[in-house]
């Protein structure tokens, strides 16, 4: 770093001493001397790679021979490149690693390799230590562990329940199907390149309880037939053959919602790609295993031998429900065949209230559900230019509450074990700007969220009015919750903008972490010539060269020190360039060999500078984020009265900004998109199968009428838990349709057998209403007893699932009131719509529900 004064004393240039250093630092070689017996190489080694050794490098040599070297007009010294990176773990300078794995790999195996070179390294080396401060292997040990605990947990549960209710014998060879259409499953996946995660392990626990409910469709009806006086063989192949045709339908429609994942773009076809996967090749095993093999396995089996008897609970809990059927739901669906408009008016009454609950915040709403991490980051960025020792300052008050909120914490332990585990503080890339990434402990064995962390954090902390922006948190794996982008040409009129935009959302309690990305950039002084300047023929080019390497410096040489680059830097020491006096004093050399004050021969206007510039959509944007203070804070509810209020305030002020929202609106809205057209694809999908199994219209609706009410089940699901509604719920909603579809198809195709034998239309839907009640309420409960381990984990890792899960469970359960009363209830209006469209409007005064059923014509067909 020269001394500016004295460059001006020994009148030397930058250029000058560069020219002196690159000639005199050298090393080169020169060619060889032939000797005629051997080569020789001639070298010039007189490099040197410390400040010590250059110190004496000479630059000039005055008329009466004195040597000016380096040293005399500069200090000399090794040190880092003048930026402020730098990283220090829990207080320590530290050299992060990360260590990531190819799509191919094994994180688990990676992760285990890693460790074990660290233990070796660490007992190899002194003085420097190697830490896992970060180990994604872990949390996913643990997710791994918590689903695989509830997967075994719900496979003994539906094995439970099919032994209450179904034959044990029976029951064995339809829970045997688990095993079977999961190992087919796992063949399969060889071919789909299927790896062993969160996400597929969350789809095996939702197939549990479908893969077994055509079974016991299939078991229920051979079972049936048997008692009724058919040999096993027979009542094997007529029971499956009877039910064939709905079990396909209904599987492959519930395969086909299951599908719309597969379509779905960016992160969420990540998340749930593999869901679909797991579950359409689960249910095609399935399929199998019940039309090829489960029929021969209950044809063997002792349960369709004379004298075998269920067990004795197995007959109480059935009797129980035989009870319960007889008692209570033969009145229930008596009257609503009667008078099918109060149970149809009374669905639609309880999806109005579910709407209303939804838009007056009584059950909660967000886009994306919260994924708890276990590293979380405290940001912060001063006004710009601030020096690096405060941004410092203010970092070490944040690490102190960071470690004050451990205390806190690791105290509520029994263990005593350190809830946070490392601090990681980061100054840069600029002066202004800083972070820490907490380390904690992993989600379960933590057992705290880390948004309560977080919020702990910030209250040791306090308010830092300097900070033009601080967040504590989680990086938000969907997007920023609250995140809308100012766009327009005028950036004034943006900035007042933002500012309206930002008090606003500071204003709102149920967010926090208000922030923005206008990055305005340092001050700029802009240089201009005086007249002296361009009497002395002096160019801009010219004199600013001379100041650009003085103040930013000039890279005079490029060493290799061992396995290190050096970089020699020329520029003023620090005193020199610490204000805009030291720039007006410094000397401008004149080609000639004049010296000139700069401040004589330019002058310097003060502007503001750009640090970074945001466009979209070819206009400038400025972004407004914040997150939510609670997890139960209803995001789209936050933007609607935004765009109500200060949106809309804006708008009419600033009429040339526009703004679009961001974050995870954005992603939602993209959800939305890409699986729009599949939806309706599919959807045309499953209602041409139903159509196609049934050849009836009014069937076709009225067992696709249930789905929209699928969502009060959902909605009210959610609110019991305390779990936002969310786009995983309805996909979750979505998913859930299939196996509606799959229960309705089961009465459809009851109700058509009591046509074929002849009964009235009311009296044929009475009948199949309370023949398949049991294998109904039996399938449903298989299907959320399955998912009961996930519903009821409190685990960090396994929330994000919660969601889909309770879509499924919630909607099932309210299922079978669709199923067992909406149902029927709308197939008689339907029937008393056709019925008097034929007489009133056709006059066939003779007509009947059942004479215009198609099944009921075949058979006449038949018959003649």
């Amino acid at each position: 770093r020269f001394r500016e004064s004295d460059l001006r004393t020994y009148n030397l240039t930058f250029d000058e001493v560069s020219r002196a250093v690159q000639s005199e630092n050298l090393k080169a070689s020169g060619g060889e001397i032939e000797t005629g017996t051997k080569k020789i190489l001639l070298r010039l080694d007189n490099q040197a790679d410390r400040a010590k050794g250059l110190q004496d490098i000479v630059v000039k040599a005055t008329e009466d021979g004195k040597l000016i070297r380096l040293r005399d007009v500069a200090n000399v010294t090794d040190q880092f490149a003048d930026k402020p990176d730098r990283i220090f773990i829990n207080g320590e300078p530290a050299v992060i690693l990360k260590i990531f794995s190819r799509a191919e790999e094994d994180i688990l195996l990676n992760s285990e390799y890693v460790n074990s070179y660290l233990e070796s390294f660490n007992q190899s080396h002194d003085g420097v230590a190697a830490r896992v401060i970060e180990d994604k292997s872990i949390s996913l040990n643990d997710a791994i562990g918590t689903l695989q605990n509830n997967a075994w947990q719900g496979i003994l549960l539906v094995l439970i329940i099919l032994g209450l209710f179904l034959h044990p014998r029976i029951a064995f060879w339809v829970a045997f199907k688990i095993p079977v259409a999961l190992l087919g499953m796992f063949i399969l996946s060889n071919f789909y390149d299927l790896t062993i995660n969160q996400v597929s392990l969350f789809g095996t626990i939702v197939v549990l309880g479908i893969i077994v409910d055509d079974g016991v469709v299939v078991a229920e009806n051979i079972y049936q037939r048997y008692q009724n006086g058919d040999t096993p063989l027979n009542a094997a192949i007529k029971g499956t053959l009877e039910v064939v045709p709905a079990i396909v339908a209904s599987l492959t429609t519930t395969a086909l919602a299951f599908s719309l994942f597969f379509f779905l773009d960016g992160q969420m076809g990540d998340y749930f790609s593999d869901i679909s996967f797991v579950v359409c090749a689960t249910l095609l095993i399935a399929l199998i295993e019940s039309v090829c093999i489960l029929p021969i396995h209950i044809a063997r089996s002792k349960a369709l031998k004379k004298g075998d008897k269920p067990w004795k609970i197995t007959r109480y809990t059935n009797q129980s429900l035989l009870r319960f059927r007889d008692a209570i739901y033969t009145k229930v669906i008596r009257f609503f065949t009667k008078k099918p408009l109060a149970g149809i008016i009374g669905v639609i009454l309880i999806m109005i209230l579910t709407i209303g609950a939804m838009g007056s915040g009584i059950i909660k709403s967000t886009f994306f559900p919260t994924i708890d991490q276990d590293v979380i980051s405290a940001k912060i960025e001063l006004p710009l230019g601030t020096d690096e020792s405060i941004t410092v300052k203010k970092l070490k008050r944040i690490e102190n509450a960071i470690w004050k909120a451990n205390e806190y914490y690791t105290g509520l332990r029994e263990d005593g074990e350190n809830v946070i585990k490392y601090a990681e503080r980061v100054v840069g890339p600029n002066s202004d700007e800083g972070l820490i990434n907490i380390y904690m402990m992993e989600g379960d064995k933590r057992g705290i969220y880390s948004y309560e962390i977080a919020d702990k954090i910030r209250e040791e902390v306090g308010p830092i009015p300097e900070a033009t922006n601080l967040s504590y948190g989680s990086i938000a794996v969907f997007g920023k919750p609250v995140s809308i982008a100012l766009l327009g040409a005028n950036l004034e009129e943006l900035r007042m903008a933002k500012t309206m935009l930002r008090k606003y959302l500071e204003s709102r309690s149920d967010l926090k972490d208000v922030t923005d990305t206008d990055k305005q950039g340092m001050p700029e002084l802009v240089m201009e010539l005086t007249p002296n300047a361009k009497f002395l023929g002096l160019s801009e080019g010219q004199v600013f060269d001379q100041i650009r390497k003085g103040f930013f410096g000039l890279e005079t040489q490029s060493l290799q020190r061992e396995d290190e680059e050096i970089k020699v830097w020329l520029r003023y020491g620090e005193s020199d360039r610490k204000s805009l006096e030291d720039l007006k004093k410094a000397y401008f050399f004149t080609p000639s060999g004049a010296s000139y004050p700069i401040g004589q021969i330019a002058t310097f206007t003060e502007r503001d500078g750009v640090r970074s510039i945001n466009r979209q959509s070819g206009m400038r944007e400025i972004r407004v984020e914040a997150d939510v203070a609670d997890l139960l804070t209803s995001v789209p509810t936050v933007l609607a009265e935004s765009e109500a209020t200060v949106l809309n305030e804006i708008k009419t002020k600033f009429p040339n900004i526009t703004y679009t929202l961001e974050g995870e609106a954005r992603l939602s809205a993209e959800t939305q998109e890409s699986s729009s057209t599949p939806s309706i694809i599919i959807f045309i999908l499953i209602v041409t199968i139903v159509l196609f199994n049934y050849r009836s219209f009014s069937k076709t609706i009225a067992i696709l009428s249930m789905l929209p009410f699928a969502f009060i089940g959902v909605a009210w699901g959610s609110f019991i838990h305390g779990v936002p509604f969310s786009i995983f719920s309805i996909l979750g909603m979505i998913a859930l349709w299939g196996i509606l579809i799959n229960n309705g198809l089961v009465l459809i195709s009851t109700y058509n057998d009591m046509i074929r034998a002849g009964k009235s239309s009311r009296e044929a839907l009475r009948e199949a209403a309370i023949s398949r009640f049991r294998p109904i309420i039996l399938t449903t409960i298989t299907t959320v007893f399955g998912l009961a381990p996930l519903l009821l984990n409190n685990s960090v890792s396994a929330q994000f699932l919660k969601p889909t899960a309770i879509a499924i469970s919630y909607g099932l359960i309210f299922g079978m009131v669709l199923t067992l009363i909406f149902l029927p209830s709308v197939v008689t209006l339907l029937n008393r719509i056709k019925v008097f469209y034929y007489q009133k409007v056709r006059g066939q005064k003779k007509v009947t529900a059942a004479s215009l059923d198609i099944e009921l014509k075949e058979r006449k067909n038949q018959l003649a």
